[in-house]
C-alpha cells in the first residue's frame, strides 16, 4: 500500500450530503485540504442529468441495490435505486423539496436538551439553502440559497382535473395548507408539489453547492476505514481504497448512503462482534446497533380509469396544453395530499405492538397530529405491466410516512465490492399494516364516493394480477393481499435509531387579553408580529359569496319520516351541496386584523429575536414581553380594555428611536368557507386584497387616525396615541393592489424611543380614550374581576397535585373572562382565539360554557348571557317548531344571533340534550335571583320550551308510555339517529325540564298546561339492562363491549351529574352504572368535558377519591402552559377549549362548596390525603 498526503477531511460518498457537506466545510476553511471521494461518475457535464425529463433509475449512475425477500409482500425482492454519481440521488430522482414536521424538529430538540435542533433553530438553515419561487411567507422561506425551488403553479404546470381533486379532499375533510405550503412546519394537509428545478433544469447538490478548492477523487471505490490504536485510542486515520492504497486523513467523514454507509463500517470492524466475526473481520468497536433501524417509505401505486378520457385530462392525451414545455419539465401532478388517519384505530395498533394501552398525550404517534400517510394523483398512466400507456387512465400513489418497522443493513461476505444485505422488513408492525390499510380505504373513498367520482369509473387492474378491484367495503384481509402485490419502496431509506421514548408535548397557546366581547392574542412579541395570532370580536361576522347556482332560499331541509309523517330535517342536502355548505359555513366570525412589530422595513422575522420573556400579569390583565432584536432590547406592554374592544400597546426600544422599528397593522380577507369543520388557526387570507378595502383618514394634529376596513361588513379600527407624542401613520399598499401588502399600515415614531397608542375597534367611527386612561380602567376592572365573586385557596395543601390545580383555577379564571363573556351570546368552543367551528357558538354547551359564572358568586356574567340568548332566538325557534309540525321552540344546535338559523348537519339536526337547558338556566338564574322579575322574565322561554318538549314525546301506545326519538341523537353523538330511542340522559332531563316549567307556572300562580304534566308522569323512564343504565332502549348487555358506545358513555354519569335530582334517576342505578363506567370508560378515551363531569359524579356518589383523581390525572388532562384546557381525543376544533376550562371550574365548585342537599365541607374532596381546601363566595350548585 502507497501512503498519500495527509487531508483535513476525508468525505466519502459524493451524494447530496457529502457534496453540501464538503462546500460547506470549504466554505467555513479556504485553507482545509477537503477529499471528497464518490464511487460513481460525473454528472455535472451531462445532459440526461441536466434534463428533468428523465428518472436515471437504473442505468449507470444508478446503484441497484437488491432487498431480500420481503415477507409482507409476497416473498418479493425489491430493488432499491440509489444514486451512484456526483450529487447520488438527487441526480437520478424527481427533484422533490420537502422540509420535516416541526414537531419532529423540536420533539428531538427536547429530547437532547438543545433547542438548535428545534424547527425554529434549523429554521435559517431552511431558508439559507434555498431560493424560494415567490415572495410569500419568507419568514419560512429564503430568497438567496444556491437551490432554486418552484412548485407546479410557479411554473404554469396546471392539471384540468386539479381542482376536482380539490374538491374531492375538502370533502374528506382534507384541507389545503396556508399558501398550500408544506415546507413550513405542518405538512398535514394538501399542498403544491416542490421541487429541486428552475426552467425546466434540475437543481443538484454536485451542480448548485460549489466544489470550488475541493479535491474530487470520481469512479473511487472506499474498501473500508482504516483504524489505528494511538496512545492507546483508536482512531480513524484514513481510508483504504479498492486498489489498496491508503488515504490519510485527520477527519473521516462517511456520507454513502443509509445502504453503504453501515455497511462500511462494518467492514472495518465497527458493528455487532458476532456479525463481523462470521466474515473474519477483527471486531475493532462492538456496536450491535450499526445496520440495525433501517426505515423506509413504502409506496402503492394504483391506475384508474377515467369516465371520459376524449376530455384531454392527461398527459398522453390529444390536449394540446400537454404539448406545452413544461408538462416534460417536472412531475405529473401539482399536489400533494398528506392525511393523518383515526387515532381510535391507531391506539388499538400502537396496544397490539406494544403490549400496553398508549397514553395519548405522551405517545409520539398520538400526542399531536401527524401525517401518516402521503396520497399522490398523477394525471398520466406511470408505466406498469398489464396497464396500456394511454390517456384512459390517471395513477395515484400512495407512501406511508411514519413507519414503525425497521429492517436492516448487514453483511453478505467480507467482500467490499459486494452489494450489503438488505432486510426491508416491511409491515412487521401492526401501526404500520394499519396505517396502510385506511390509507387505502381513504383513497378508495375519494376515487369511487367523493366530489371527484365523477371523474371516474373504476379502478384498472393489471393484466395477470389475480385480484378485484377495491371497493368500499374491502376487509383487512383483503387490503392486506393488494399491497402484498404491488407494494413496493418509494426511494425514501434512511439508518437512524427511531426514537421510542414517548415525548411530553408543549403546545403552548398564545396568551390573550380582553374582556369577553372582544380578545386580542399576542405572540412572543407581545402582539402579532408572526401568524397565527387573532384579533376577535362578539360582534364582528361576516357572510362568505353565495354559491353560483342555486340561491340559499332553495334550501329548505331533509324530509324524514318520524312517527308516520314527514318532517323536514336540517340536513345537509346532496342535491344542493354548495348551499349545505354555505348555510353551513355563515355567516362567520372574522378576524380584525393584525398589530405586529416591523424591522428595516418588512415584518420582524422570527431569526432576529432573541432572549424572550413573557409574563402575564393576571390581577391587572397586562402582557410583558421582553426580548432582544440583534443584541437590542425591546419591551412590549400590552393591555387590552376591560369595557371596550380596545388594546393599548407601549413599545420602548432604542430601535424605535432609530427608525428601524415600526408597528404594521395589517388586514387579512376572511377564508372562504368551503370545508366541512374547517379548522381557522388563523382566521384570514392574503390570496384575495381586491376582494376588501381599507382606508386611511388620520388627524395627526389631533393625534387619531382611522382605518376604515370594508367586505361587506364595515368597521373602523379607531387609532390614539398621547399628545406629546410624535407619531406618522401611512399606508404600505396600495388601493386596488394584487400582493398580500395591499392592506398594511405602518405607525412609526419620528424622535422618541417609546411607542404607546390604542387601537380600538367598532362599527362605528369615534375617537377613544387615551392610553392612560384605558390603563386605570382596565386595572380597575380586573381588580375588581378578581377581588369579588369566588375563590378557592390549595396552598396550604401537602398533596403534590395542589400546585397544578391551583395554578388551573387562577388561570382558568381569567381565559373565561376573556373568552366567554360576551354581552348577550355564549361564547363559541375556541372563545375568541381562533375559529373551530366558523365561530358559531353550540347551544348544548351552554351550561358547561356558563354554569360556572353562578357557581362562582360572578352572577353578572351570567346575567349578560342569559336569559338575551333565548329571547334573541325565540322567533326563529318558534318558526323551526312549527315548520317541522310541533309546537313551541324547537332550540338550535350550532348557530349564532345575527340569522338564528340552525346549521345543517347529521348531528345537529337529531341533538336533543339543548332543548331542556333554558330550564336549568332559568333554575340557575332564579338561585341567584329569587324574584318575581326574575319569574316574569324567563316564563315565555320556558313556556314555549316546554310545549315543545311536550309535543315532541309521542305516546307509544304498546308501553302506554312517552317516547322520545328516533331519529335522535345522544349527548355522546355515537348513537345511530335512525335507531335511538329513549336516550337515558335524554329522558330523564325531559323530566327534570317539564317539571321545572310546571312548578315555574305554580311559583306565578299561573296555570299548569295539563299536556305538561301528563307528559311528565308518563315519560318513559332511563333504559336499564341488569341492573345499569343503558344509552338507550334496545341495547342489550353486549354493549358495555362494543367501543363504538363505551369509549365515551359520558352521558350515564351525568344522570348523577350535573342533572339535579328527578324522579326519573335511581340514585342506586345510578352509583352502579357509575362504578361500571369508571371499568369501562379508560383514561385515554376521556376527552373535552369528560373529566368536569366525572368528577362532579363521583363528588355526588360521594366518591371524592375518585373526584380528585379524575381534576388531576394531568398525563391525561392537559392544559397548556398559559392555562387553556386542551380538547384532546380526534375533535374538530383547534386549542384551546373553552367549555374544559369553564366546566372544570364548575367541578372545582362543586367539590368545593357541594349541591343541594350536600352536607358538610369541601364534599368533593378527600379529607386527607394532604388536601386543605379553603374557599368564600362559592355558591352551591343545582
Amino acid at each position: 500500500m502507497m501512503a498519500s498526503p495527509t487531508y483535513d477531511y476525508i468525505v466519502v460518498g459524493g451524494g447530496l450530503a457529502g457534496c453540501v457537506l464538503s462546500s460547506r466545510l470549504r466554505e467555513y476553511d479556504d485553507v482545509a485540504k477537503i477529499l471528497l471521494i464518490e464511487a460513481g461518475k460525473e454528472t455535472r457535464s451531462r445532459s440526461d442529468v441536466h434534463n428533468m425529463q428523465v428518472l436515471n433509475l437504473g442505468g449507470e449512475l444508478d446503484w441497484q441495490y437488491q432487498s431480500e425477500p420481503v415477507k409482507a409482500l409476497m416473498g418479493r425482492r425489491i430493488t432499491l435505486n440509489a444514486g451512484k454519481g456526483l450529487g447520488g440521488s438527487s441526480a437520478i430522482n424527481s427533484g422533490g423539496w420537502t422540509r420535516g414536521a416541526a414537531a419532529d424538529y423540536d420533539g428531538w430538540a427536547a429530547l437532547v436538551g438543545d433547542e438548535r435542533y428545534s424547527y425554529k433553530g434549523q429554521l435559517p438553515w431552511f431558508r439559507k439553502s434555498e431560493l424560494w419561487f415567490d415572495d410569500k411567507n419568507l419568514e419560512q422561506h429564503g430568497r438567496d440559497g444556491p437551490i432554486r425551488v418552484t412548485c407546479a403553479k410557479a411554473s404554469n404546470r396546471v392539471f384540468p382535473l386539479a381542482e376536482k381533486a380539490a374538491a374531492g379532499w375538502e370533502e374528506l375533510g382534507v384541507s389545503t395548507l396556508p399558501d398550500g405550503d408544506q415546507n413550513s412546519g405542518n405538512n398535514l394537509g394538501r399542498a403544491y408539489i416542490c421541487e429541486a428545478r428552475s426552467d425546466g433544469k434540475r437543481e443538484w447538490s454536485a451542480n448548485q453547492y460549489s466544489l470550488d478548492g475541493v479535491q474530487v477523487r470520481l469512479e473511487t471505490f472506499v474498501n473500508r476505514i482504516v483504524i489505528q490504536k494511538i496512545d492507546g485510542n483508536l482512531k480513524a486515520t484514513g481510508v483504504e481504497l479498492a486498489d489498496g492504497n491508503v488515504v490519510n486523513g485527520h477527519n473521516i467523514i462517511i456520507s454513502a448512503g443509509a445502504f453503504r454507509s453501515p455497511q462500511l463500517l462494518q467492514l472495518s470492524g465497527i458493528g455487532p462482534k458476532t456479525h463481523l466475526q462470521e466474515f473474519g473481520i477483527e471486531p475493532l468497536i462492538d456496536l450491535p446497533e450499526v445496520g440495525k433501524n433501517l426505515s423506509d417509505h413504502m409506496i402503492f401505486f394504483q391506475h384508474w380509469r377515467l369516465r371520459d378520457p376524449s376530455a384531454g385530462h392527461t398527459i398522453g392525451s390529444t390536449n394540446p396544453l400537454f404539448q406545452q414545455l413544461q408538462y416534460s419539465q417536472g412531475v405529473p401532478f401539482d399536489w400533494i395530499v398528506n392525511t393523518g388517519i383515526p387515532r381510535d384505530g391507531l391506539a388499538k395498533a400502537i396496544e397490539r405492538d406494544e403490549g400496553t394501552k398508549p397514553r395519548e398525550s405522551e405517545h409520539v404517534l398520538l400526542a399531536k397530529d401527524r401525517t401518516f400517510i402521503e396520497n399522490i394523483i398523477m394525471f398520466a398512466k406511470l408505466p406498469f405491466p398489464g396497464v396500456p400507456m394511454d390517456a384512459e387512465h390517471i395513477t395515484s400513489a400512495l407512501v406511508s410516512f411514519l413507519p414503525t418497522s425497521t429492517g436492516s443493513v448487514s453483511l453478505k461476505s467480507g467482500k467490499p465490492g459486494e452489494h450489503p444485505k438488505v432486510n426491508l422488513n416491511y409491515l412487521s408492525t401492526e401501526v404500520d399494516k394499519h396505517v396502510f390499510r385506511e390509507g387505502l380505504r381513504q383513497m378508495t373513498r375519494f376515487m369511487l364516493e367523493s366530489k371527484f367520482s365523477d371523474q371516474i369509473i373504476g379502478e384498472s387492474i393489471p393484466e395477470g394480477l389475480p385480484v378485484e378491484a377495491l371497493a368500499l367495503d374491502d376487509s383487512d384481509d383483503k387490503l392486506d393481499q393488494r399491497i402484498a402485490m404491488t407494494g413496493g419502496t418509494s426511494w425514501h431509506p434512511s439508518e437512524n435509531n427511531i426514537i421510542r421514548k414517548g415525548l411530553i408535548t408543549n403546545e403552548t397557546t398564545p396568551l390573550q387579553v380582553g374582556n369577553g366581547n372582544f380578545a386580542f392574542s399576542v405572540d412572543t412579541t407581545g402582539m402579532q408580529t408572526y401568524l397565527p395570532f387573532n384579533t376577535m370580536s362578539s360582534w364582528a361576522w361576516h357572510n362568505d359569496t353565495e354559491p353560483a347556482g342555486d340561491t340559499v332560499d332553495a334550501y329548505t331541509g331533509i324530509q324524514k319520516q318520524t312517527h308516520g309523517r314527514n318532517v323536514s330535517y336540517d340536513l345537509p342536502d346532496p342535491t344542493l351541496p354548495d348551499v349545505s355548505q354555505w348555510l353551513i359555513g355563515n355567516p362567520n366570525r372574522i378576524n380584525l386584523g393584525r398589530i405586529g412589530l416591523r424591522f428595516n422595513d418588512d415584518t420582524l422575522p422570527s431569526s432576529r429575536i432573541s432572549n424572550t420573556h413573557q409574563e402575564l400579569d393576571l390581577w391587572h390583565g397586562t402582557i410583558t414581553s421582553i426580548f432582544t432584536i440583534d443584541g437590542v432590547k425591546v419591551k412590549v406592554v400590552t393591555q387590552g380594555d376591560f369595557d371596550s374592544d380596545a388594546v393599548v400597546f407601549t413599545i420602548d426600544s432604542q430601535l424605535i428611536e432609530s427608525g428601524n422599528l415600526k408597528v404594521e397593522l395589517d388586514f387579512p380577507y376572511p377564508p372562504i368557507h368551503t370545508a366541512k369543520y374547517k379548522n381557522e388557526v388563523f382566521v384570514g387570507v392574503y390570496d384575495f386584497p381586491t376582494n376588501h378595502s381599507t382606508k386611511l383618514s388620520a388627524n395627526l394634529e389631533s393625534n387619531t387616525a382611522h382605518i376604515y376596513h370594508e367586505m361587506g361588513t364595515k368597521y373602523y379600527v379607531n387609532l390614539r396615541w398621547p399628545q406629546k407624542a410624535s407619531l406618522e401613520l401611512k399606508r404600505l399598499g396600495l388601493q386596488g393592489s394584487t400582493k398580500p401588502t395591499a392592506h398594511r399600515y405602518v405607525l412609526s415614531s419620528r424622535h422618541e424611543k417609546t411607542i404607546s397608542f390604542v387601537a380600538h375597534f367598532s362599527p362605528d367611527k369615534r375617537v377613544p380614550d387615551l392610553p392612560s386612561t384605558i390603563n386605570r380602567r382596565s386595572k380597575a376592572g380586573w381588580q375588581d374581576y378578581w377581588s369579588q365573586g369566588g375563590f378557592v385557596d390549595l396552598t396550604e395543601s401537602t398533596n403534590p397535585n395542589a400546585t397544578e390545580l391551583q395554578r388551573r383555577i387562577i388561570t382558568s379564571q381569567y381565559h373565561v373572562r376573556v373568552n366567554s363573556a360576551a354581552d348577550g351570546e355564549p361564547p363559541q368552543e375556541s372563545g375568541l382565539m381562533n375559529n373551530g367551528w366558523y365561530g358559531k357558538f353550540h347551544m348544548e354547551m351552554v351550561v358547561w360554557h356558563s354554569a360556572h359564572w353562578i357557581s362562582w358568586g360572578q352572577d353578572r356574567y351570567f346575567h349578560n348571557i342569559f336569559p338575551a340568548i333565548y329571547e334573541k332566538l325565540l322567533p326563529t325557534s318558534l318558526t323551526r317548531a312549527k315548520k317541522m309540525g310541533w309546537e313551541g321552540a324547537r332550540w338550535p344546535k350550532m348557530t349564532e344571533t345575527i340569522t338564528g338559523r340552525s346549521s345543517p348537519g347529521g348531528i345537529n339536526a337529531y341533538l336533543m340534550w339543548q332543548q331542556p337547558h333554558p330550564m336549568y338556566m332559568a333554575m340557575l338564574a332564579f338561585k341567584s335571583k329569587p324574584t318575581q322579575k326574575t319569574l316574569r322574565r324567563w316564563d315565555p322561554i320556558l313556556e314555549a320550551t316546554a310545549d315543545y318538549m311536550a309535543s315532541y314525546a309521542w305516546f307509544n301506545q304498546s308501553s302506554g308510555r312517552y317516547d322520545l326519538g328516533p331519529p335522535a341523537v345522544g349527548v355522546t353523538e355515537n348513537t345511530p339517529p335512525e335507531n335511538t330511542l329513549d336516550l337515558a340522559y335524554e329522558v330523564a332531563y325531559w323530566r327534570y325540564g317539564l317539571d321545572v316549567a310546571c312548578k315555574w307556572k305554580q311559583k306565578l300562580g299561573l296555570p299548569v298546561p295539563e299536556h305538561w304534566v301528563t307528559v311528565a308522569k308518563n315519560l318513559a323512564k332511563p333504559p336499564q339492562i341488569g341492573g345499569l343504565y343503558t344509552v338507550y332502549e334496545g341495547l342489550n348487555s353486549s354493549w358495555w363491549d362494543d367501543p363504538a358506545l363505551n369509549r365515551d358513555p359520558r352521558s350515564l354519569i351525568m344522570l348523577q351529574g350535573i342533572l339535579p335530582d328527578t324522579p326519573a334517576v335511581d340514585r342506586e342505578v345510578a352509583r352502579r352504572t357509575a362504578d361500571k363506567v369508571w371499568d369501562v370508560w379508560t383514561d385515554q378515551n376521556i376527552r373535552g368535558w369528560g373529566r368536569p363531569v366525572l368528577a362532579i359524579n363521583s363528588a355526588r356518589i360521594g366518591n371524592p377519591e375518585r373526584a380528585i383523581y379524575h381534576l388531576t390525572a394531568y398525563d391525561y388532562w392537559r392544559f397548556d402552559d398559559a392555562g387553556f384546557a386542551i380538547r384532546g381525543g380526534d375533535g374538530n376544533t383547534p386549542p384551546p377549549f373553552m367549555p374544559g376550562n369553564a366546566g372544570f371550574l364548575l367541578a372545582v365548585a362543586y367539590m368545593a362548596k357541594g349541591w343541594d342537599g350536600s352536607k358538610g365541607d369541601a364534599p368533593g374532596f378527600p379529607k386527607d390525603d394532604g388536601w386543605v381546601v379553603k374557599s368564600e363566595g362559592l355558591r352551591k350548585a343545582l
